[in-house]
Protein backbone atom coordinates (compact mmCIF):
# COMPACT_ATOMS: atom_id res chain seq x y z
CA UNK A 1 0.00 0.00 0.00
CA UNK A 2 2.90 2.07 1.00
CA UNK A 3 4.04 1.94 -2.71
CA UNK A 4 1.15 2.21 -4.34
CA UNK A 5 1.02 5.94 -2.73
CA UNK A 6 4.56 6.67 -3.36
CA UNK A 7 3.82 5.92 -7.41
CA UNK A 8 0.91 7.95 -7.09
CA UNK A 9 2.75 11.03 -5.28
CA UNK A 10 5.98 10.48 -7.53
CA UNK A 11 3.31 10.56 -10.85
CA UNK A 12 1.84 13.89 -9.35
CA UNK A 13 4.97 15.47 -8.92
CA UNK A 14 6.22 14.37 -12.35
CA UNK A 15 2.73 15.54 -13.87
CA UNK A 16 3.04 18.95 -12.29
CA UNK A 17 6.59 19.74 -13.64
CA UNK A 18 5.43 19.50 -16.72
CA UNK A 19 6.63 16.31 -18.15
CA UNK A 20 5.38 15.26 -21.72
CA UNK A 21 4.48 11.74 -20.29
CA UNK A 22 4.03 10.73 -16.29
CA UNK A 23 3.77 6.99 -16.47
CA UNK A 24 7.08 6.44 -18.48
CA UNK A 25 9.05 8.45 -15.66
CA UNK A 26 7.42 6.91 -12.61
CA UNK A 27 8.42 3.24 -14.38
CA UNK A 28 11.58 4.59 -14.02
CA UNK A 29 12.12 4.95 -17.76
CA UNK A 30 13.26 7.54 -20.31
CA UNK A 31 10.33 7.55 -21.93
CA UNK A 32 12.59 4.83 -24.65
CA UNK A 33 10.58 2.40 -23.37
CA UNK A 34 7.27 3.30 -24.11
CA UNK A 35 7.70 4.89 -26.68
CA UNK A 36 9.22 1.49 -28.49
CA UNK A 37 5.68 -0.29 -26.91
CA UNK A 38 3.77 2.33 -28.75
CA UNK A 39 5.54 1.85 -31.74
CA UNK A 40 5.32 -2.31 -31.68
CA UNK A 41 1.76 -1.72 -30.95
CA UNK A 42 1.39 0.14 -34.07
CA UNK A 43 3.37 -2.29 -35.81
CA UNK A 44 1.04 -5.27 -34.62
CA UNK A 45 -2.29 -3.48 -35.89
CA UNK A 46 -2.46 -1.61 -38.66
CA UNK A 47 0.58 -3.39 -40.28
CA UNK A 48 2.68 -0.07 -41.11
CA UNK A 49 5.12 1.89 -39.20
CA UNK A 50 7.15 3.87 -41.71
CA UNK A 51 9.94 6.05 -40.01
CA UNK A 52 9.56 4.27 -36.57
CA UNK A 53 11.57 3.43 -33.70
CA UNK A 54 11.74 -0.40 -33.46
CA UNK A 55 15.29 -0.84 -32.26
CA UNK A 56 15.58 -4.30 -30.17
CA UNK A 57 12.16 -5.12 -30.19
CA UNK A 58 10.69 -8.62 -30.41
CA UNK A 59 9.03 -9.33 -33.63
CA UNK A 60 9.56 -13.42 -33.59
CA UNK A 61 7.38 -15.17 -36.23
CA UNK A 62 5.45 -12.14 -36.80
CA UNK A 63 3.14 -11.99 -39.59
CA UNK A 64 4.30 -8.41 -41.60
CA UNK A 65 3.49 -8.93 -45.18
CA UNK A 66 2.95 -6.20 -47.33
CA UNK A 67 4.29 -4.13 -44.15
CA UNK A 68 4.93 -0.52 -44.78
CA UNK A 69 8.01 -0.19 -42.24
CA UNK A 70 9.99 2.31 -44.87
CA UNK A 71 13.01 4.00 -43.21
CA UNK A 72 11.89 2.48 -39.40
CA UNK A 73 14.94 1.56 -36.68
CA UNK A 74 14.90 -1.98 -36.33
CA UNK A 75 18.70 -2.23 -35.53
CA UNK A 76 19.36 -5.37 -33.14
CA UNK A 77 15.36 -6.16 -33.47
CA UNK A 78 14.47 -10.11 -33.65
CA UNK A 79 13.10 -10.81 -36.80
CA UNK A 80 13.10 -14.35 -36.14
CA UNK A 81 11.07 -16.42 -38.75
CA UNK A 82 9.15 -13.44 -39.14
CA UNK A 83 6.82 -13.15 -42.28
CA UNK A 84 8.13 -10.04 -44.18
CA UNK A 85 6.92 -11.05 -47.31
CA UNK A 86 5.82 -8.13 -50.02
CA UNK A 87 6.99 -5.71 -47.11
CA UNK A 88 8.62 -2.32 -47.23
CA UNK A 89 11.55 -2.24 -46.10
CA UNK A 90 13.32 0.29 -48.07
CA UNK A 91 16.05 2.89 -46.13
CA UNK A 92 15.23 0.64 -42.45
CA UNK A 93 18.13 0.10 -40.51
CA UNK A 94 18.24 -3.62 -39.63
CA UNK A 95 21.49 -3.53 -38.49
CA UNK A 96 22.84 -6.49 -35.98
CA UNK A 97 19.24 -8.15 -36.32
CA UNK A 98 18.11 -11.63 -36.37
CA UNK A 99 16.40 -12.02 -39.44
CA UNK A 100 17.27 -15.66 -39.31
CA UNK A 101 14.81 -17.96 -41.10
CA UNK A 102 12.93 -14.72 -41.69
CA UNK A 103 10.87 -15.00 -45.75
CA UNK A 104 11.90 -11.60 -47.28
CA UNK A 105 10.26 -12.96 -50.60
CA UNK A 106 9.14 -9.68 -52.69
CA UNK A 107 10.43 -7.15 -49.88
CA UNK A 108 11.37 -3.60 -50.87
CA UNK A 109 15.30 -3.33 -49.75
CA UNK A 110 16.32 -0.38 -51.01
CA UNK A 111 18.55 1.61 -48.95
CA UNK A 112 18.04 -0.59 -46.28
CA UNK A 113 21.11 -1.27 -44.07
CA UNK A 114 21.76 -5.26 -42.83
CA UNK A 115 25.20 -4.96 -41.19
CA UNK A 116 25.60 -7.37 -38.74
CA UNK A 117 22.25 -8.60 -39.25
CA UNK A 118 22.37 -12.40 -38.82
CA UNK A 119 20.79 -13.79 -42.45
CA UNK A 120 21.36 -17.32 -41.65
CA UNK A 121 18.34 -19.26 -43.65
CA UNK A 122 16.42 -16.16 -44.81
CA UNK A 123 14.70 -16.20 -47.69
CA UNK A 124 15.23 -13.06 -49.72
CA UNK A 125 13.81 -14.98 -53.30
CA UNK A 126 12.78 -12.21 -55.30
CA UNK A 127 13.89 -9.08 -52.99
CA UNK A 128 14.19 -5.78 -54.40
CA UNK A 129 16.41 -3.29 -54.25
CA UNK A 130 19.71 -4.56 -53.49
CA UNK A 131 22.97 -4.42 -55.23
CA UNK A 132 24.83 -7.96 -57.04
CA UNK A 133 27.59 -7.05 -54.39
CA UNK A 134 24.70 -7.20 -51.57
CA UNK A 135 23.24 -10.50 -52.34
CA UNK A 136 26.88 -12.30 -52.65
CA UNK A 137 27.59 -11.33 -49.46
CA UNK A 138 24.07 -11.75 -47.56
CA UNK A 139 24.91 -15.56 -49.24
CA UNK A 140 28.22 -15.70 -47.89
CA UNK A 141 26.62 -14.97 -44.41
CA UNK A 142 23.89 -17.97 -45.00
CA UNK A 143 20.58 -16.06 -46.98
CA UNK A 144 18.90 -18.00 -49.73
CA UNK A 145 18.17 -16.00 -53.06
CA UNK A 146 16.13 -19.18 -54.47
CA UNK A 147 13.66 -21.51 -52.83
CA UNK A 148 15.04 -24.29 -50.57
CA UNK A 149 15.20 -27.58 -51.36
CA UNK A 150 14.31 -30.27 -48.63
Amino acid sequence: MKRVRLLVAAVALIAMAGCESAEMYAEGGTGIGTSLNKNLETVRTTNACPGCDLRGVDLEGAFLQNANLSGANLSGANLYQAMLIDADLSGADLSNANLQEARLRGANLSGANLSGANVYGAQFLGAQGLTPEQEQELKGRGALFRNPSF
